[in-house]
C-alpha cells in the first residue's frame, strides 16, 4: 500500500519570488524626480534606431562624396532611362568600360577606377563581344569588367548575387543592371502601382548606400512627352522617388550634338549635356552644355526666319515658322536677343534684324 506523500510547494514559490525580484531593478530617484517614460528608454535601447543630436552633426568630419563618373554617377540607386533603341545601353557600357579600365568617359569626365559588374540580361555573350569590339577596337579589355547573363529577381536571389560579386570583387565601383525589367520583383497582392514600384527598387538603393558603390538600373521612358524629364520615365513616382539620381537619355539634334542627357539627383547638381554618338566607335561623346547649344540654335533659327521675311515680325508669326519650339520659348528668346542687340524691336511685340530700320530701345 502507497503512501501519498503531501506536495511541498514552499520552495516552488520562493524561488519564483526570488526570480520576480531578481527582474525587479529599482533605481535610486530622487522624490522630486520623474522616471522616464519606458517607451523613450526602449526606443534609446534598440538596436533598431540610431538618433544623434544636431550638435554631434555638425562636428561630424565626412568623407567629401566621391563621383564614379565626374557630375553623372555617384554612389547610390541610379536610374538610367530612355526610349527603345535610343542608346542606353551604348551609353551604360561606355560607363563601365572608362571605370574598369580608369580613363576618361564620355570623352572627357573623369572617372575613380573599380571593378564592375554589367548584368546585360537581354544579350548573349556574341553580341556583346561585338559591341566592345566596335567601342575599344585594338585595346586590351579590362579584367576588372565582369559580365553576366542571367539574373534572378531582386527578391528571389538577384540582390544575394550582386551582394556576392561585391563580397569577391577587389574594390566594386559600379553595377549596371540592363534592363530593369528582367530582375524587378512581382507587386504583392493588394499594393499599389506606388507602393509596388518603391518596393522594387528600395531594397536595392538602401544595399547601394552601404556598399558605397553605385548601381545603375537601365529602364524606358514613357511614349508620352512631358515638361519635367522625370515624368517621362515609366513606372509611378515610387520608382523615381527611390532612386537617389535619374538619368534620362533622349534624342535630339542640337549643333553637333545628337541627344540630351539630363541629370537630377540628391547628391549631384542638375546638368543637361549635349551629347554626340559617333557611328564609327559607337561611343558618346560629350560636346557641350545642352542649354547652351540649344539656346544658340534657337537664336539662329529666328535670326533664318527674320532674315527670309526681310521685315519686322512678332514673335507668334515667327514661332508659326518654325518647327519644335514652344511658343513661350521664341517669346523669351527674342526678347532676350533684343536686350543684347542681336534684334532689335520695331514696335511694341514686333522685332526685325539690326540695321533694317529697328530701334534697339524703345522707350514706351
Amino acid at each position: 500500500m502507497s503512501t501519498e506523500v503531501p506536495f511541498d510547494d514552499t520552495e516552488l514559490i520562493s524561488l519564483a519570488e526570488a526570480e520576480a525580484e531578481a527582474r525587479l531593478v529599482v533605481p535610486d530617484v530622487p522624490q522630486d524626480a520623474s522616471p522616464e517614460p519606458k517607451t523613450k528608454k526602449r526606443l534609446i535601447d534598440s538596436p533598431r534606431y540610431q538618433f544623434v543630436s544636431a550638435e554631434t552633426l555638425q562636428a561630424t568630419r565626412f568623407t567629401p562624396l566621391e563621383f564614379c563618373v565626374d557630375r553623372v554617377l555617384v554612389p547610390g540607386l541610379t536610374v538610367l532611362a530612355g526610349r527603345p533603341k535610343e542608346g542606353k545601353s551604348w551609353l551604360a557600357l561606355e560607363l563601365s568600360y572608362a571605370i574598369a579600365h580608369g580613363t576618361v568617359a564620355l570623352g572627357q569626365l573623369a572617372t575613380v577606377p573599380g571593378d564592375v559588374l554589367y548584368l546585360a540580361l537581354e544579350d548573349n555573350r556574341r553580341r556583346l563581344q561585338d559591341r566592345l569590339s566596335k567601342i575599344r577596337a585594338g585595346e586590351e579589355w579590362p579584367p576588372r569588367l565582369a559580365f553576366g547573363f542571367d539574373c534572378p529577381a531582386l527578391d528571389k536571389g538577384g540582390l544575394e548575387l550582386i551582394a556576392d560579386w561585391c563580397r569577391r570583387a577587389d574594390k566594386p565601383k559600379l553595377v549596371v543592371v540592363d534592363v530593369f525589367a528582367r530582375v524587378r520583383p512581382s507587386a504583392a497582392s493588394g499594393t499599389s502601382a506606388y507602393e509596388a514600384d518603391y518596393a522594387a527598387t528600395a531594397p536595392l538603393q538602401e544595399f547601394a548606400v552601404k556598399q558605397g558603390i553605385a548601381i545603375v538600373l537601365v529602364h524606358h521612358t514613357r511614349k508620352m512627352a512631358a515638361d519635367d524629364p522625370l515624368e517621362e520615365v515609366s513606372g509611378t513616382n515610387g520608382l523615381t522617388g527611390a532612386a537617389d539620381t535619374i538619368l534620362v537619355l533622349k534624342r535630339e539634334a542640337i549643333n553637333s550634338g545628337d541627344a540630351v542627357l539630363y541629370g537630377r539627383g540628391r547628391d549631384i547638381p542638375e546638368f543637361e549635356m549635349a551629347l554626340a554618338f559617333s557611328n564609327d566607335d559607337c561611343r558618346w561623346r560629350l560636346v557641350g552644355e545642352a542649354g547652351s547649344l540649344r539656346a544658340s540654335k534657337e537664336t539662329q533659327a529666328i535670326i533664318d526666319v527674320l532674315e527670309a521675311a526681310g521685315e519686322p515680325m512678332g514673335p507668334k508669326a515667327v514661332w508659326e515658322a518654325l518647327e519644335g519650339v514652344a511658343l513661350k520659348t521664341v517669346q523669351k528668346r527674342m526678347k532676350r536677343m533684343a536686350m543684347k542687340g542681336e534684334i532689335a524691336r520695331t514696335s511694341y511685340g514686333s522685332y526685325t534684324l539690326v540695321g533694317l530700320g529697328g530701334l534697339e530701345v524703345l522707350m514706351e
